[in-house]
């Protein structure tokens, strides 16, 4: 991401390999929360995959114009912290 946007294809990467049988060997106490979550909201593992769909499918001027809606550059912080040596 630059000041004049989002490059496409650069700085931008989406997950959309997770499946629910990656879920099986998430840990147990993650998958109980988010199943106890999902049972309180009324939604399904079929929303993720919706869900993950529908991000897979933004384009990056989608998602510029989005945080362009959202973000005001005068409001945010850039905090750097680290050895900056190299």
């Amino acid at each position: 991401m630059t000041e004049s946007g989002i490059t496409p294809g650069k700085g931008v990467t989406i997950n959309t390999t997770t499946t629910p049988a990656d879920l099986s060997s998430a840990e147990d106490r993650t998958l109980v929360g988010r199943i106890s979550n999902y049972v309180f909201v009324n939604r399904t593992f079929a929303w993720d995959i919706d869900f993950e769909r529908q991000i897979a499918a933004l384009t990056p001027e989608q998602v510029r114009d989005a945080l362009r809606r959202h973000l005001d550059p005068a409001k945010l912080a850039v905090i750097k912290a680290g050895d900056f040596k190299d």
